[in-house]
């Protein structure tokens, strides 16, 4: 049991186990005589009294959560439960420190981190004014309906609704649109857009996401206050520069857009927001393709047409077609006219293999002319990588060198400070950082592309530790929160493990502090009041890969002690004693007959049962 506690790759294997054992297929649910065999055959195994006819009924309902049986996940949250119960009574003795090393589900934490929610779209958030529609989905301004405090602050989102039935009448499966939803949360960058969770119903589809409070490319360009030429080329390669880093990324994670276009690029900021300060992200991954290789190809032709690159057309085509669509952009915003035109789309495949008049770019500097040339080669070996790209001395001289920017020190210091952080204090941070909009943290933003030399997206180690060593970080001390960063040990650090290891909470005001773990507050799913089910709490971590042995000694002291089965905001804030842990040993009561005895307690009391 112990070595349940320490492990969530031991957990998941645990609760899968009944499933193999029974031939069950992948995403199944298994019914109450294989949920009430399985359970009563793990407790004996663990030396336990196995529950009464209607005890284990009761258990059943309660976690198949209304669904014709229970799956794995649901089966899992039951016994993460039952582990608390163990630990929290004394009865299992586990030392803190005895973590286990990285394990699978690591690799993947940021993606259990925002899961499809299981409760109704309705019963989480109110719906604000509408603020676009398109052929099948309508976006939304939304607000969570726990209200903070008596400021009345909730977080305002935008939910982008997806109709099941328009979506098929458009030719576009369900499995299609949830397959966009993947691949967006396998995508964590600051120029993607981020989407926190999203639900589903007999009706339709709901995915959660940062505000644009820009709205898209093609509408802001429409607005933009007057300006010279030299001022309005260097907002353009600030923009290209904000899109070619996001596709950088996609492409280092084998992932090809495909629809590149103004309408699918977006400005989180709002209108009018300083050149220096915008942030720009791609939306829209409904046609994207992830493959298994970088040297893939593809020869599904889709698209945009006056943005599909030659060997789109011809069915037989790399990543190299999203630089061609950014070329296509580039051109369209320092010209007025799209390069490649035609009367009909059977008329597309020859357009683009006629050059460009590259008069109509007259009044753009040579480097950009020269750059949009490179990008719009008709031979996809050609073309710059994105990588190459950003490299371009056309962004420093328009001023937006990603490598000179200067660091905050406060940043740095939160960086190395990292390892003292207890356990829990690093899965809320790692939550509070999934649900953030990236578009507000342009500090850390800038400090990530700084770190980031080779332009891929990602933090490998040798450039984070090259970066903190020029902060006077010893190698020692770099290494240290490299190893902290690097979650899954997959050899980089990602945005968001950037981003949470530059979250202090220590060394907020109480106000920030209170303000950013309420975000993490916010997934536990509190109802109107603000109060959160224990039980409710225990689900979520356990779905997310919390590991019972990690859990605050202040969350099993409420378990042990409370007499309801709340927790409020201010005792979960109790939980997060963000100082070390003592790393002591608990106490081991054994004798199975009281062990027995206190479970049989637990499913009466803890339960409701």
């Amino acid at each position: 049991m112990a070595q349940l506690m320490h492990s969530k790759d031991r957990l998941r294997g645990y609760a899968e186990r009944p499933f193999k054992m029974r031939g069950l297929p992948a995403g199944s649910r298994m019914g109450y005589e294989d949920f009430s065999y399985s359970l009563a055959e793990m407790l004996q195994e663990w030396g336990m009294s196995v529950p009464q006819e209607e005890q284990m009924r009761a258990l059943f309902e309660k976690h198949r959560r209304g669904n014709e049986g229970m799956d794995v996940e649901e089966y899992e949250a039951l016994l993460f439960r039952l582990l608390c119960f163990l630990r929290a009574s004394e009865e299992v003795q586990v030392n803190t420190r005895n973590r286990a090393a990285s394990e699978e589900r690591d690799k993947h934490w940021r993606e259990e981190f925002i899961q499809k929610n299981p409760l109704r779209f309705a019963e989480i958030y109110e719906m604000q004014r509408q603020l676009g529609k398109g052929s099948f989905g309508t976006c939304y301004m939304v607000r969570h309906k726990t209200q903070r405090d008596t400021k009345n602050e909730r977080r305002v989102r935008v939910c982008k609704i997806i109709s099941k039935a328009q979506a098929k009448a458009a030719n576009t499966p369900e499995a299609k649109v949830r397959e966009e939803f993947a691949v967006l949360k396998q995508l964590d960058h600051p120029h993607v857009l981020r989407i926190f969770e999203d639900f589903e119903d007999e009706d339709n589809f709901y995915v959660v996401m940062e505000p644009c409070r820009g709205g898209d490319l093609q509408d802001y360009i429409k607005c933009l206050e007057p300006m010279d030429a030299w001022t309005y080329e260097r907002w353009v390669a600030k923009v290209l520069q904000h899109t070619l880093s996001a596709i950088a990324y996609c492409h280092a994670k084998s992932v090809i857009h495909k629809d590149l276009k103004p309408e699918n690029v977006m400005l989180s900021t709002a209108k009018h927001t300083p050149v220096q300060d915008m942030h720009v992200v791609v939306v829209d991954f409904g046609l994207s393709e992830m493959f298994s290789s970088p040297t893939d190809r593809s020869s599904i032709i889709s698209g945009t047409p006056p943005y599909m690159a030659p060997e789109v057309w011809q069915g037989n085509f790399s990543k190299s077609c999203d630089i061609w669509s950014v070329g296509v952009m580039l051109f369209f915003l320092l010209s007025g006219r799209h390069p490649f035109m035609a009367q009909s789309v059977k008329e597309f495949p020859k357009a683009v293999q006629a050059d460009p008049d590259w008069g109509m770019m007259g009044g753009a500097t040579e480097e950009a002319q020269r750059i949009c040339k490179w990008m719009l080669q008709k031979q996809e070996h050609l073309r710059p990588t994105a990588p190459q790209a950003l490299k371009d001395r056309w962004f420093s001289n328009m001023g937006h060198d990603s490598q000179s920017v200067e660091l905050d020190k406060g940043q740095v210091n939160s960086l190395l400070s990292v390892g003292h952080r207890t356990e829990f204090e690093k899965f809320v941070t790692r939550f509070v950082a999934t649900q953030i909009d990236a578009s507000q943290q342009k500090s850390v933003n800038d400090a990530f592309r700084a770190f980031d030399t080779d332009n891929d997206g990602l933090l490998s180690r040798e450039e984070l530790l090259s970066g903190l060593g020029q902060f006077g970080a010893s190698q020692e001390v770099a290494l240290q929160v490299v190893n902290e960063l690097d979650v899954g040990s997959t050899g980089q650090v990602s945005y968001t493990e950037f981003l949470a290891g530059v979250i202090n909470l220590r060394g907020k005001r109480p106000e920030e502090q209170d303000k950013l773990l309420w975000i993490a507050w916010e997934q536990f799913n509190p109802d109107e009041n603000g109060n959160v089910q224990v039980g409710d709490i225990q689900n979520a971590l356990a779905a997310r890969g919390m590991t019972v042995a990690d859990l605050p000694e202040g969350f099993l002291t409420g378990l042990r002690n409370k007499s309801t089965n709340a927790l409020t905001f201010e005792q979960f804030k109790e939980c997060m004693t963000l100082h070390d842990n003592s790393g002591r040993v608990m106490k081991l009561l054994s004798g199975e007959s009281k062990r027995g005895a206190k479970f049989m307690r637990w499913l009466m009391k803890k339960m409701n049962v």
